[in-house]
């Protein structure tokens, strides 16, 4: 007998779990030429930046860039100056870009090259 349970005998928290890592997957072949980077990240650091990503979508309905209007403060209260301010709907390469850079998703040049390793000998097989 396995262990392996029919989908309608899993808990709430394993189908989640399991649709978190077929979003994770989706998610990483969208990488394109930054698969390497985040193949070296770590499994948690993955998983932030497809929460990132999901809030920012979910935030970001924009379809076309929208112009907003915004007054700027001043030290002198009866002197005002308004501003344009330009937003922009969610575009996923920038969002990765802006997130290599950061901080937050840095990573050792070990784990980089074990990435690069391990992609160039799955695409041999």
């Amino acid at each position: 007998m396995s262990n392996i349970k029919p989908n309608n005998m899993l808990s709430d928290k394993e189908k989640k779990r399991k649709q978190h890592e077929k979003e994770l997957k989706s998610f990483r072949n969208k990488m394109g030429s930054d698969i390497v980077w985040f193949d070296s990240l770590h499994t948690t650091q993955k998983y932030d930046l497809l929460f990132e990503w999901k809030e920012e979508k979910h935030k970001n309905k924009l379809t076309e860039p929208k112009v907003t209007k915004v007054k700027v403060k001043r030290r002198n209260p009866y002197l005002k100056k308004w501003e344009f301010l330009k937003s922009w709907p969610i575009n996923f390469k920038y969002f990765i870009k802006s997130r290599k850079i950061s901080r937050k998703y840095k990573i050792s040049v070990v784990n980089l090259r074990e990435a690069t390793i391990d992609i160039l000998l799955n695409k041999k097989k």
